[in-house]
Formats: structure tokens, C-alpha cells, sequence
């Protein structure tokens, strides 16, 4: 058999067992047969066979040919894992899963690099989340080029309310009250006692206010000096105002001698309080007057002196009228 170099074709030649210048050629039938399949990793190999029939008796031949070169992987994140990451249940530490595009069969897997950040941060009501971010960077896909995937992983139980009681309080006057009510130690939240959510607000009753009485007195104010009152809460008795009471008037008495006047000297006189003694309004009394000489009259006037007993007589009976006029 003399066979192309590619297989595809084949002569058989026959020589004369008598004389090996007497010879003859054939075109022998030819199949084929890919007896190794061409993939990522191994050549393709085909078996060609060539046939001849030649009185009754079958000459055959084989020839093995590579046919194809193996092929270059290429390569895809597996289908089997979310974006070719295999995550642990932690989000701590994350495989990538190739395969081969021409062959499934073919597979590599790679460690990610994880990093993680806190999300969420764990608080008296919610979990902490964390986010694990894995990245990979392998030369023969997509030219060495990054890619990453992500994984959200509750990593931390909300850590429930560190309740603090607070006892209920009335209200006054001045001061507010509240309800009894809660609140948390970490997050300072307010809460009724049923353990509900409220506001601050909600916890405080508003004071009461004074209510104020009418006026009271303290003291009762004099003509000398005055006197105060004031009005203070009927609940909690503070005062709230006070205020002096003016000075009562004077009761004026009538006057009042207190020396008596003479000839030779004035006397006094004054009006007073009748309440407080207080002297009011004093005043001076003029003096007596002084009585006039009978004589002196007798002698500066017209009239003549009389002379004995007869005018004796005549002069004691001229004072005595004269007295009774003044």
C-alpha cells in the first residue's frame, strides 16, 4: 500500500511472483475513523483504512494520522456555583470553579482573597451584617483580569434592650411628673410599661400650676406703721405675692389744753390720735390779758379827787360799779 501523506489516499501494487518486472496498481478504498478525539488537552487521531479486493481476496492497510492539534482551553465560571463562587457558611473563605467550554470535564478552581465590612451594625433590635467580598485574578481567564463576587452574611444576633425601670411620679406645682415608664441602656430609647415604644414626651405629666387664694394678712397696718398680706397656693402653700397695706389714717381728736394761759405767760394746746397718741397740730394760747387801775383812771381823767370822807366815800362807790363792768 502506498498511502498520501494525509491518509485520505492509497494505491495497493501487486508484483509477479515470476517476474517482479510484471507489476499492477490498484486505487484502494478508503475510510476513516477518529480514534482519539481532539480536545483542550490531546491531539486528534485518525485511523484510515484502506481496502482492496483482488480475486476474491481482501488486501486492507491502516494508517494512523494526527489530524487535528489540541485545543487552547477556554475557560467559564461554572454553572454549579453562583457566579463560580463556592462561599463556606461563614462568608470567611471562597473557591472559583472553571470549566472548560469544549470539554466540562476539564475543571480548576481557585482561592479567593476575602475581605469583609461590617454592613450593619448589631444594635439592641437589628443583627449585625456583614459583607465578605471575594476576589480573584487568574491569568489564563480573561487575561488575568479581577473579578469579584459578594456574600451578605448575618454575622451577629440583635442584642436585645438592656431595660432600666423608672418608678412613677405625681406632678406639682413646679415640677413635672411622669409616668412609669423604661428605657434602654445602650440605646436610650423610651418605653411604656407594657415595654412599647414611645416617645420622651409621652413619659413626662406637665406640673400643675399654682392655684392662687385670695388675699391673706399677715399683718394689720396701724397709723404708724404699715401692714403686709399676701396670696399664696392653695396646694402647696408657697407665697406667690405679697404686698404692704398702707398706713390707716389718723383719728383727730379735739384740742387739748395743756398749759393754761396766764397774764403773764401763753399757754399751749394740741390735737392727737385718738388710736396712736401721735401729736397732730399743736397751737400757743394767747396770754390774759391784764386788768386796768381804777385809779390811775380816776386820776388821768376829768374827774376831782374827792377831798375827806365824803370823798373817800365817792371813790370806793365808783370801783365798785366799775368792777362789775369788767
Amino acid at each position: 500500500f502506498e498511502w498520501s501523506d494525509d491518509g485520505t489516499t492509497a494505491k495497493v501494487h501487486f508484483v509477479c511472483e515470476h517476474d517482479s518486472s510484471h507489476i499492477h496498481e490498484e486505487k484502494a478504498i478508503i475510510t476513516s475513523q477518529i480514534t482519539q478525539e481532539q480536545d483542550c488537552e490531546q491531539v486528534e487521531i485518525t485511523t484510515y483504512t484502506a481496502k482492496y479486493n483482488l480475486n476474491g481476496q481482501e488486501y486492507t492497510s491502516t494508517k494512523v494520522i494526527q489530524t487535528k492539534d489540541a485545543l487552547v482551553h477556554s475557560w467559564k465560571l461554572s454553572d454549579d456555583y453562583e457566579k463560580g463562587f463556592e462561599w463556606s457558611d461563614d462568608g470567611t473563605t471562597a473557591k472559583v470553579h472553571f470549566v472548560c467550554e469544549h470539554n466540562s470535564s476539564h475543571t480548576h478552581e481557585e482561592d479567593a482573597i476575602v475581605t469583609s465590612q461590617i454592613t450593619q451594625e448589631q444594635s439592641c433590635e437589628q443583627v449585625e451584617i456583614t459583607t465578605f467580598i471575594a476576589k480573584v485574578k487568574w491569568n489564563e481567564y480573561q487575561n488575568g483580569k479581577d473579578f469579584t463576587a459578594t456574600k451578605i452574611v448575618q454575622t451577629k444576633d440583635a442584642k436585645g434592650h438592656n431595660f432600666v425601670e423608672h418608678q412613677s411620679k405625681d406632678a406639682t406645682c413646679e415640677e413635672n411628673g411622669n409616668i412609669k415608664y423604661f428605657t434602654c441602656d445602650d440605646c436610650n430609647k423610651f418605653f411604656n410599661e407594657n415595654k412599647v415604644v414611645i416617645n420622651e414626651l409621652d413619659t413626662i405629666i406637665k406640673a400643675l400650676g399654682h392655684k392662687e387664694s385670695d388675699w391673706i394678712i399677715d399683718k394689720e397696718s396701724t397709723c404708724k406703721e404699715e401692714g403686709s398680706r399676701h396670696t399664696e397656693c392653695e396646694r402647696c402653700h408657697k407665697t406667690i405675692k405679697t404686698e404692704p397695706i398702707s398706713l390707716k389714717n389718723h383719728t383727730i381728736s379735739d384740742w387739748i389744753i395743756d398749759v393754761e394761759p396766764t397774764k403773764e405767760s401763753e399757754g399751749s394746746k394740741h390735737k392727737e390720735c385718738l388710736d396712736c397718741g401721735t401729736i397732730l397740730e399743736t397751737e400757743t394760747i394767747e396770754k390774759l390779758p391784764k386788768k386796768e387801775s381804777n385809779v390811775g383812771l380816776i386820776v388821768g381823767g376829768s374827774v376831782v379827787g374827792a377831798v375827806g370822807l365824803g370823798g373817800i366815800i365817792t371813790l370806793v362807790i365808783f370801783l365798785i360799779k366799775k368792777k362789775k363792768i369788767v
